[in-house]
């Protein structure tokens, strides 16, 4: 919806008004050779290192962002001090508008509903788990 709206790509967009104001270099939509050097692999429980899922064409708002322990740390800080000074869109980003009433986010867990979570209000703010 934001492409059609703002006529831009969701990857290009996100560079002008976050990754490259905020100099978060090793984040991008889409994988960049460059980032296997920063890269931490998932890995079994016999300790053999998960493939990586490798989205290289589509950007997917969702889920297909790349980023790193340097770089995340830098969006947080910049959403947090927007929200500190009362901003009205993050204000809106910690507010509960889904409540969770499953007993896991994925798989066939997530079918099944439980009411464990309500003593913490677990919850979808737009974008962020909330308890």
């Amino acid at each position: 919806m934001v492409e059609y709206v703002i006529k831009k790509d969701l990857e290009d967009l996100a560079k002008e008004i976050i990754l490259i104001p905020l100099q978060m270099n090793y984040t991008d939509y889409l994988w960049r050779n460059e980032f296997k050097e920063h890269f931490c692999y998932g890995h079994s429980i016999q300790q053999k290192k998960l493939p990586k899922d490798i989205e290289t064409e589509d950007a997917a708002a969702a889920g297909s962002i790349e980023t790193t322990l340097v770089d995340y740390p830098k969006f947080l800080e910049h959403i947090l001090k927007h929200y500190s000074e009362g901003s009205e869109i993050t204000q809106n980003m910690f507010n509960p508008n889904v409540r969770i009433k499953s007993k896991a986010q994925f798989g066939l867990l997530a079918k099944e509903e439980t009411n464990e979570n309500d003593v913490i209000e677990l919850s979808y703010g737009l974008g962020w788990g909330l308890l």
